[in-house]
């Protein structure tokens, strides 16, 4: 009989000692987000051989820290992209809150007409 009150006196112990350990024990879930985000762009480029088209993307940079950024562009006809077009290659410091990142398109001179659809990535490339 002695024994089983034992048993049970241990057994309440181990449960009073779980017990208090979860009270002094909580879980908090992290989530690291991406801080940079296009707002917006243009929707659409129109342009003529020979010429160079200055453009905007507007990104929020939602983090308290700078970061440098490339825009890297890529047309959905390789060929065309590779024998006729050329793009800005710009590293840019975003800060935080909005802003206005400036990009050009280039169409050489002998560039036969097309529709194309042109995609934007933007990247972080590390610290300023």
């Amino acid at each position: 009989m002695r024994i089983w009150i034992l048993v049970f006196a241990l057994i309440g112990s181990c449960l009073v000692a779980f017990a208090a350990y979860q009270n002094l024990t909580v879980r908090i879930p992290v989530e690291v987000k991406e801080p940079i985000e296009i707002l917006s762009y243009p929707p659409n480029i129109s342009l003529f051989p020979g010429e160079t088209k200055q453009f905007n993307v507007t990104i929020m940079n939602h983090a308290s820290v700078n970061y440098s950024v490339s825009l890297m562009f890529s047309l959905d006809n390789l060929e065309y992209e590779a024998n006729y077009t050329n793009f800005s290659d710009i590293n840019y410091i975003v800060t935080t809150g909005e802003q206005q990142l400036t990009a050009w398109l280039a169409v050489i001179h002998d560039a036969p007409p097309a529709n194309l659809t042109l995609t934007v990535e933007l990247g972080r490339i590390g610290p300023p």
